[in-house]
């Protein structure tokens, strides 16, 4: 029996869920059955309170309450600390790139790269948060749509990008060999920026490339 199951996550073959009373990472398969302790409490008698989980290809994460985002395997070997010193993390949720986490006590949504390094607050001010997810990125990693994709000197285009890291600052330029006209954008929250740019007078007419 379970006495208080907390975050849970899925993928394709398993249910993975943190049992808040006995400290442990659950597993089960789909339909249920073959519930496994894929992570047990490493001290006995302490309360590291798992509460979030997240699942990518290859790990399982998780946080405990008592300040630290967790990694293992999906067969439960290597258990990792790979944050630690957190006020009060709670939901997690993981990117090709990166694991994200809420900590309700600061009001944050702090995000770290796979390893652990790079910790970085990337939202302030949120009440009570406890829940974080990461949605689908709106096109391959780095793609960029410009429109419309030509047209005559003075024509105002709009740059759109998607699939990018949550504030990362991405160089552009529009132009066939030589750069006509050239911006930087910051992606926001979901990966995606926009920005707008005129193509210069006395430029000949050709498919932009962004």
């Amino acid at each position: 029996s379970f006495f208080l199951p907390e975050g849970v996550a899925v993928d394709s073959s398993h249910i993975y869920w943190a049992d808040g009373f006995s400290g442990a990472i659950m597993e089960a398969d789909l339909d249920g059955t073959g519930v496994t302790t894929l992570v047990a409490n490493p001290v006995a008698g302490s309360h590291p309170d798992p509460f979030g989980v997240a699942v990518d290809g290859s790990h399982i994460y998780w946080t405990n309450l008592t300040g630290t985002i967790m990694k293992a395997n999906l067969n439960g070997t290597g258990v990792t600390t790979l944050v630690s010193g957190q006020t009060h993390p709670f939901g997690v949720a993981v990117s090709s790139s990166h694991i994200y986490w809420a900590d309700g006590a600061k009001g944050t949504i702090t995000e770290a790269n796979l390893d652990g390094t790079g910790v970085t607050i990337i939202l302030t001010g949120q009440p009570d948060p406890v829940g974080v997810a990461v949605g689908p990125q709106n096109g391959p990693a780095g793609a960029l749509v410009v429109n419309p994709p030509s047209g005559p000197p003075g024509t105002q285009v709009t740059i759109t990008g998607g699939g990018f890291r949550t504030g990362e600052a991405v160089n552009w330029f529009i132009g066939s060999t030589t750069p006509l006209v050239r911006g930087t954008a910051v992606a926001n929250i979901a990966g995606v920026f926009t920005a707008t740019a005129t193509i210069p007078l006395g430029a000949a007419p050709f498919n932009y490339i962004a």
